[in-house]
Order: C-alpha cells, then sequence, then structure tokens
C-alpha cells in the first residue's frame, strides 16, 4: 500500500516530498499541451484563391481562463522542485508561471512550455530514487511519543532515540533501530542505579551495565528491610525491572555491541515492543 508520506533521494539526503502534486501537475501538463489549436480560415476575400499562411498570420486563441486558475497546483509544485533541489524544472515552473499571469499570452506559448517542464521534470527524476511508505512505517517515522506520555515525561532524555529507532525501524534499518533501542534501555539503567543510593554508580561516571545490574542483583538478595529506601518499598517493581533489564543484557545488548546479530525488521519489532513495554513499566515507579 502506498501512502500519500512519500520520501525523495538525492545524493545521500532523504526529504520527504508531496507525490500527489507530482502527479496532479504531470495531469495538467498534458492537457495544457493538448489544448486544441485554433484552425486557420481565409477570409471572404480570399476564398477562391490561393492563400499563404505566415506563422505571424496564424491568430493562437488566448490563455484558457481555467489554465490561468491552476497556477496555484504549479505553484506547490515550484516549492517542491525547490526542496528537492530539482533546479532545471522550478526554473521552467516558474517560467510557465510568468506565462499564466501575462493577460497577452497565448496558449501556443502555454503549450510551449508545458512541453519543456514536462520534459525537464522526466530527466530529473530519472536521475533520482523516490521511496513510497505504507501506513504502518509512516506512524513509526511520524510517530512522537511512541511509548507513551509517561515515559517521555519521566525520561525526555530517551526522546530522541526512541523517535530514531522508530525512524530506523521505518526505513528498514532494522539492526540500527536496536541500536537506538539499546541507548533507550541505558536511561532505564541509569535510573535504576540512581535508586540503588551508591555513589560508585554515578551515572555521570558512565558505569557499566554489569556493574549495575551485579549491583541491582545483590540488592534482591537482601532481607527487603536492609535494601535501599526505593527497593525497600516497592519488591516487586524492582525485581520486575531487574529481571527485564538481565534479559535484555544477555540477548539483545550483548551480541548487539559485538556484532554477533543482524536483526530483521521482525526481530527489531519484538525488541521494540519489549523496550517500550519496560520503559513503560519503569515510568510508572521512576524517572531520570
Amino acid at each position: 500500500m502506498i501512502s500519500a508520506l512519500s520520501y525523495f533521494r538525492l545524493g545521500c539526503v532523504m526529504e520527504r516530498f508531496k507525490a500527489h502534486v507530482f502527479v496532479d501537475s504531470t495531469r495538467l501538463l498534458t492537457r495544457m499541451q493538448d489544448a486544441p489549436r485554433q484552425t486557420f480560415r481565409p477570409s471572404a476575400e480570399a476564398f477562391g484563391r490561393s492563400v499563404t499562411i505566415t506563422l505571424e498570420q496564424q491568430e493562437e486563441p488566448p490563455v484558457d481562463p481555467v489554465f490561468r486558475e491552476s497556477a496555484s497546483l504549479l505553484q506547490k509544485l515550484a516549492q517542491e522542485c525547490a526542496t528537492l533541489g530539482l533546479r532545471t524544472s522550478l526554473a521552467s515552473v516558474q517560467v510557465l508561471l510568468a506565462f499564466l499571469a501575462d493577460a497577452k499570452a497565448t496558449m501556443f506559448q502555454i503549450r510551449q512550455e508545458a512541453t519543456q517542464l514536462d520534459l525537464r521534470l522526466s530527466d530529473e527524476l530519472m536521475l533520482t530514487h523516490c521511496f513510497t511508505l505504507g501506513l504502518g512505517e509512516e506512524n513509526l517515522i511520524e510517530g512522537r511519543n511512541q511509548f507513551g506520555d509517561e515515559v517521555a515525561t519521566q525520561f525526555p532524555s530517551a526522546i530522541v532515540d526512541i523517535e530514531e529507532a522508530g525512524k530506523c525501524l521505518g526505513f528498514d534499518r532494522s539492526t540500527a533501530c536496536v541500536f537506538h533501542l539499546m541507548r533507550v534501555m541505558e536511561v532505564g539503567l541509569r535510573a535504576l542505579a540512581k535508586s540503588l543510593n551508591d555513589p560508585s554508580l554515578d551515572p555521570r561516571t558512565n558505569p557499566s551495565w554489569h556493574s549495575i545490574l551485579k549491583k541491582g542483583d545483590d540488592e534482591l538478595k537482601k532481607p527487603i528491610a536492609q535494601r535501599a529506601t526505593e527497593w525497600r518499598t516497592n519488591d516487586v517493581f524492582f525485581s520486575t525491572a531487574q529481571a527485564n533489564l538481565r534479559a535484555v543484557q544477555y540477548a539483545w545488548r550483548n551480541p548487539t555491541m559485538h556484532v554477533e546479530i543482524n536483526y530483521d525488521k521482525e526481530k527489531a519489532r519484538d525488541v521494540m515492543q519489549a523496550v517500550k513495554g519496560f520503559m513503560r513499566h519503569l515510568a510508572s515507579g521512576l524517572s531520570e
């Protein structure tokens, strides 16, 4: 399924473009090029004798008002061409718009410029690659707060990586998606480290997953009364968080960091859902 959201690849840059503007403009150019030409009819004085008609003597009809009203569509096309760097097409659009604004312009001039624009668009589009996205991918790329408002509020530093993970998954860069998700998990890990109230786990020193998880495991082995304050008050919450983090470390983070595995889209979706569930759980009891 093709959605209205499309991307245009020009060199190494991905630009969003409105595909329907190009489609509608192409239809308009076809109508302009096919507009009827005025047929010369000799005057009564010329009837019955040979008449030679020069190009200058052929009177072209004025521009159809319907075509003049189409200037708004061509202005949109000009914006798209400017965004995508289609410079020759943009120049041609501007010439055609100038003729449409000229009260003295004729359909002969409009047909000529419509043909030129049609050719230039075709040439420039042949040198580029266009991509379309299905509805599911569009939601991944355009979605905001994909893990929910509570996660965005409690862990604002994770927002960028959550959004980037969605974009990578939408553009079928599944392993890159998982890398971003691991950065999201690290935000949650640091929040857990903070809750342990241990100076050696200061997030500013970027403690390792192993050291934080080991400390969490040790904390859970203690009698509840001897645990850190937050861990003592909500045993189920922290036990669940610790178990989920340990599963992430072994199943995803370690293989990913050591390039031992690549992810296809299905696996990356599974990781995203698991990380989403973990962060939503964490956001219900902690913040960064």
